[in-house]
């Protein structure tokens, strides 16, 4: 059976009326007293989620965001758009981290939830079925940022990261290089690391080519992994041309390892990003890459979000366009 109000009043110490009043967002109570009447509803789990329907009377005007870091620019610039439009629909945005490996995302929605958000927006996250099951029963409207799954159903923006790759390795290819490598993606990511592995595969084979194993070096998308799998590669002495980074990031820790063994991009060595952030202009050479529209992305989806959280429409997944923009860092063989 579900909680009543009653059993609520009871456990916090307060009249039935004081907690239909602070459901119904009313006034005429100490902050304390809120507190503790919203600390009682978060302790009874899943029946707190049934009671959010009568706590979301009280408009928040606030969007929840949950990023793994907002240590990378490809993050910074999905924010950007989103506190853009929220800003402009009168909205706030409230920031929440899951880490970079998810292992705070059930707390973040949690904090969300009592936070009273009126929808939430998450970046690169892929959630389990239980963390799925937990979103769910928040009754908040939600949507999946540079996210989605075989298996689950939740509504998405995104762009194909697999075509994406196939792309940037078919592009590589006619300019002349056959011997490409793949470094720097989370090859355990079903979101990005893997359909843009895949597409590198893809393209090789359907240009004749043979995929060689020990030309893909796994990474975390960033920097140092990067550099560090490029300095790997370059010790075993193979025949190389040109390098498909598989993140802006990840190509700046490639160049970097080159430059440290002696070698010039793209005199020595080719390398092609992935996002087109705002990393690949303060790279030297500038990296030639593909563009995401990571601000439209986050202005879109704050958009769609909003109008779901006032009543209009239903939320929908979009894929969304990409381009190859050349720029210094490949060379014409």
């Amino acid at each position: 059976m579900g909680i009543s109000m009653v059993e609520v009043a009871a456990k916090a110490g307060v009249s039935v009326a004081t907690v239909s009043r602070i459901m119904n967002g009313k006034t005429g109570f100490s902050e304390e007293t809120r507190l503790k009447v919203e600390g009682v509803i978060a302790e009874l789990g899943y029946q707190k989620n049934e009671l959010a329907s009568s706590l979301k009377r009280n408009n928040s005007q606030t969007i929840g965001v949950i990023i793994p870091s907002m240590t990378t620019n490809y993050h910074g610039l999905i924010v950007d758009g989103i506190e853009t439009k929220a800003r402009e629909a009168g909205y706030s945005v409230l920031l929440s981290h899951s880490g970079n490996d998810g292992e705070f995302l059930a707390q973040s929605l949690q904090t969300l939830g009592e936070r009273r958000v009126q929808g939430i927006l998450l970046v690169s996250i892929q959630p389990s079925q239980d963390e799925l099951a937990l979103l769910n029963k928040l009754r908040i409207p939600y949507l999946f940022i540079s996210a989605s799954s075989p298996k689950l159903s939740y509504p998405y923006v995104k762009i194909d990261d697999y075509q994406g790759a196939f792309e940037v390795t078919t592009y590589l290819i006619s300019q002349g290089h056959q011997q490409i490598a793949f470094v720097g993606a989370n090859l355990n990511d079903q979101v990005a690391g893997k359909p843009r592995l895949l597409g590198y595969q893809a393209a090789l084979k359907a240009q004749g080519l043979v995929s060689q194993p020990e030309l893909v070096l796994s990474g975390d998308f960033g920097l140092e992994k990067a550099k560090q799998g490029m300095l790997d590669l370059l010790r075993k002495k193979l025949p190389v041309t040109a390098v498909f980074a598989a993140s802006d990031e990840a190509g700046i820790g490639v160049i970097k390892a080159c430059l440290s063994q002696g070698l010039q991009v793209p005199r020595d060595i080719s390398v092609c990003g992935f996002d087109d952030s705002q990393t690949a202009l303060l790279s030297t050479p500038e990296l030639t890459t593909l563009h995401q529209p990571l601000e439209e992305m986050g202005e879109k989806s704050v958009t769609k979000l909003i109008a779901v959280c006032e009543g209009q429409g239903s939320l929908t997944s979009e894929i969304f366009p990409h381009r190859l923009i050349e720029r210094q860092s490949v060379k014409t063989l």
